[in-house]
C-alpha cells in the first residue's frame, strides 16, 4: 500500500479527560487517553479503513480528494 496522508484533528475533551480525533475524509472518530495514544489510534483507524478499502477493490482515490493523496 503507498503512504497515504490524510488531515486528522485532535482536541482535548476536559470532561472526559481524554484526547478525541477525527478523520473527516474517512469518516473516523476515536480517542485515546493521551494525546500519544489518541495520534496512535489514529494511524491504526486509517491503516485499517485503508486496507478495508483496498480489499472491497474500491481505489482509494475514490474516497480521498487527489489533494489529499500524498505518495512517496
Amino acid at each position: 500500500m503507498d503512504p497515504t496522508q490524510v488531515a486528522v484533528e485532535y482536541e482535548y475533551d476536559p470532561e472526559a479527560r481524554n484526547w478525541v480525533f477525527t478523520v473527516p475524509e474517512l469518516h473516523i472518530v476515536g480517542g485515546g487517553i493521551t494525546r500519544e495514544d489518541a495520534e496512535r489510534r489514529a494511524r491504526e483507524a486509517i491503516d485499517f479503513t485503508l486496507e478495508y478499502i483496498q480489499e472491497q477493490d474500491e481505489p482509494v482515490t475514490e474516497v480521498l480528494p487527489k489533494n489529499r493523496l500524498t505518495r512517496h
